[in-house]
């Protein structure tokens, strides 16, 4: 039986091709290592890495991972790890959409997302038609066609052969188009277990015209509105003045969740908190979408603790955050020492990775010093209704800023002050204020572009990966995960408001006015929103 062959779509996540974005590799089988060979994909200036490191083999679309001789591979579900931790591969390991691997020894090497794999030249194919349609490029002139007849000498074989051509013609055409109206006609919803949590979406992700368009729906109601009131301006709640381009990005990062039955069952695992939130924002008059902070940053999940900076609990607040916002956290230890410390400052310390008394500039991984559990003898970060008051108080700040309010995207800077910080430079004695901070990155951009307000802020601000520094990134003063922050936070609302909506309306009286969301012309009713009961059986 023949095999097809299949392209591979890899992210390096570090490194000097960490700024190439997704990289397509042609399959199906590809080397990679500092000298691969004739037809390998080479990793240069990588410390730590062999001739011949790793082979990926891509059949049928399934793609497989080997470590070649003793090279040092280690494998993951998701790059959040300790690659200490892990040990290396010893033989071959299948992969999977999100998954990741390091190859070479832990703090050296390349650590690699794998995105996705599609049949030899699909990516490119798209590429092209994605072009042509772009630039409405057309086809030669039809020119005049020269009569065969077969009695006039031409060979039979000639002519069965000009049949057998064009039925692989339209055989190449009509498959895919039928195959493409098959997909089109499936509803969106749970495919496979997948991750909890994306890293983020790519620009060469599908955007589903359907679900972009039964978006519009929610960003009218939890986006639009707030900013048009905000704002004193009714015309924001115009689709012609949504901020199209990050309704798009959501629109790739939600179809990319909702694929995942993990997904779906961590949002039933955390109705009772979600619930919680969405109240506390009612009743302090916030964006209920805010909800979905949390969510994008531990899953609601009061024991997460950053491995580098040291944010702890739901909302993920560093100490000296969470001090100024009146959250006690006190006596916290580091590891190797006995000394206990208590944070007396309002902000962290500029460049908080190699500046800040609790993180370990000297580790690859696990920079903070913190120990997980029992770190701090009181620490309310992990207080969810404590954390969600603090919380609001740090968002109304940005929210309800002149210039902020009046920008026509106080939600979504509101949403990024969340990563970024809005305005720390007012809680320092010295210094000058930071360009990556929601509130000077706002007034660099009208400055640069010479505008007065712009709705469609953050949507033009993703231009490059996730963990690109702002330095790196021409075009923005933003950092990359800054960029791809605040959709994350948007598609985890939207969807769910269709989850919640749907199977606790009767039991929290906070979801019941998501029911209409569900209603045949609701947004809800293009997903294939699983029941509790389908949810329970993942």
């Amino acid at each position: 039986m023949s095999q097809e062959r299949w392209d591979i779509k890899l992210q390096f996540l570090n490194g000097p091709l960490y700024v190439r974005g997704e990289v397509v590799l042609k399959g199906p089988v590809v080397r990679i290592g500092a000298r691969p060979g004739p037809g390998g994909f080479t990793l240069e200036n990588y410390r730590g890495i062999e001739d011949r490191q790793v082979t990926i083999t891509a059949y049928d679309g399934d793609a497989r991972i080997s470590p070649v001789g003793t090279a040092q591979v280690r494998y993951a579900s998701h790059e959040h790890v300790d690659w200490s931790e892990i040990h290396p591969l010893h033989g071959e390991a299948h992969l999977t959409p999100g998954c990741a691997f390091h190859l070479g020894p832990v703090g050296r090497g390349a650590t690699v997302r794998f995105i996705d794999c599609q049949k030899l030249g699909v990516w490119e194919r798209e590429r092209m038609l994605s072009i042509a349609a772009a630039e409405e490029i057309q086809g030669p002139a039809p020119v005049e066609a020269e009569e065969i007849q077969a009695d006039k000498g031409t060979p039979t074989w000639f002519i069965g052969g000009l049949v057998m051509v064009a039925m692989l013609i339209v055989a190449g055409v009509a498959v895919p188009l039928i195959q493409e109206g098959m997909r089109e006609a499936r509803a969106l919803g749970p495919e496979y277990m997948g991750e909890v949590f994306y890293a983020e979406a790519s620009s060469s992700d599908p955007v589903d015209a359907k679900l972009l368009d039964g978006f519009s729906q929610p960003w009218l109601r939890f986006v639009a509105v707030p900013n048009s009131d905000q704002a004193n301006e009714d015309s924001l709640r115009e689709e012609e003045n949504f901020d199209t381009e990050l309704l798009k990005w959501t629109t790739r990062y939600a179809n990319k969740q909702l694929k995942a039955k993990l997904f779906w069952k961590k949002l039933d695992e955390i109705v009772q908190s979600y619930a919680l939130v969405v109240r506390a924002l009612r009743d302090a008059d916030m964006p209920e979408v805010l909800a979905g902070i949390p969510f994008a940053e531990s899953h609601y999940n009061p024991e997460a603790q950053d491995p580098y900076a040291c944010g702890k609990g739901p909302w993920q607040f560093q100490p000296e955050v969470a001090y100024r916002l009146g959250l006690e956290v006190k006596n916290c230890r580091f590891r190797g020492g006995s000394e206990l410390w208590s944070p007396t400052r309002r902000v962290p310390p500029r460049n908080v990775m190699k500046n800040a008394v609790y993180v370990d500039p000297s580790q690859e991984v696990n920079k903070c010093r913190i120990p997980k559990t029992g770190g701090c003898e009181v620490d309310e970060r992990r207080n969810l209704g404590r954390s969600t008051e603090a919380a609001i108080v740090s968002l109304q700040e940005p929210f309800y800023d002149e210039e902020i309010a009046g920008s026509g995207s106080a939600v979504q800077l509101t949403i990024a002050s969340h990563n970024a910080g809005f305005d720390n430079f007012q809680y320092r004695t010295r210094g000058k204020p930071s360009r990556t901070q929601m509130r000077y990155a706002y007034r660099d951009w009208l400055k640069t572009t010479n505008q007065v307000w712009d709705p469609k802020f953050m949507g033009q601000q993703i231009k490059c990966p996730s963990g690109t520094y702002a330095s790196d990134c021409p075009g923005t003063t933003l950092n990359g995960f800054t960029q791809h922050y605040a959709y994350k936070v948007l598609a985890a609302h939207f969807l769910a408001v269709c989850y919640y909506g749907q199977n606790y309306a009767d039991t929290f009286p906070e979801f019941r006015p998501y029911e209409t969301f569900s209603d045949d012309d609701g947004y809800c009713s293009r997903i294939a929103v699983p029941t509790q009961g389908d949810v329970n059986k993942y």
